[in-house]
């Protein structure tokens, strides 16, 4: 949960929208939780369990706590890749080169590549065991399931990240990943 500026908001769904104004950040997709009157948290809804959502045991994993670990890289390597015209498609293999062991996609409109990278997501998808998460760059929307990877749902490529990272550390496989991503199979 975020309370800021009088306001009360999922933290899953709650993103800065604005660099420069004090009202910055909004829940486009999903609405405001609450408000503040009197300095007293005023809720708008009974308290529920987002779609998708999945607890992650976060107690130490390997003698560790997931990004509590004071070496670098605590959580494993994904990497964010963003969609743009003519965009080079060794773009997808150099981060595996460099180590990702997962790929979140911020693509045009509701995830959309160019061709040539789309291609380029199947064969990677199709030759590794990288999960790779279909995720949007506007600020808000829903990218459903698609053959060139994951559909990363409602979740934008930040905070898609940071899922993978923790389903990576929680050593799922890929068809978990997609579960959790897809909202099947975690209610």
């Amino acid at each position: 949960m975020i309370a800021i500026n009088d306001r009360i908001g999922s933290a899953r769904f709650m993103t800065k929208v604005n660099a420069n104004h004090l009202d910055a950040f909004q829940a486009p997709d999903s609405g405001l939780l609450g408000t503040f009157v009197n300095v007293q948290p005023v809720f708008f809804y009974p308290p529920s369990r987002p779609l998708g959502h999945h607890h992650f045991d976060l107690q130490p994993i390997n003698g560790r706590r997931p990004g509590r670990s004071t070496a670098p890289g605590a959580l494993p390597q994904v990497d964010v890749l963003y969609a743009y015209q003519e965009l080079s498609v060794g773009m997808f293999q150099a981060a595996i080169d460099l180590g990702a062991q997962g790929i979140v996609l911020a693509g045009l409109g509701a995830g959309f590549w160019t061709s040539k990278g789309t291609e380029e997501i199947r064969r990677i998808v199709r030759e590794t065991d990288i999960p790779v998460i279909v995720s949007r760059r506007p600020e808000g929307g829903f990218v459903g399931p698609c053959e060139a990877g994951i559909g990363g749902g409602f979740l934008n490529p930040q905070k898609a990240r940071i899922q993978l990272q923790l389903a990576l550390e929680a050593k799922m496989d890929n068809d978990a990943i997609r579960a959790l991503f897809e909202h099947s199979g975690v209610h």
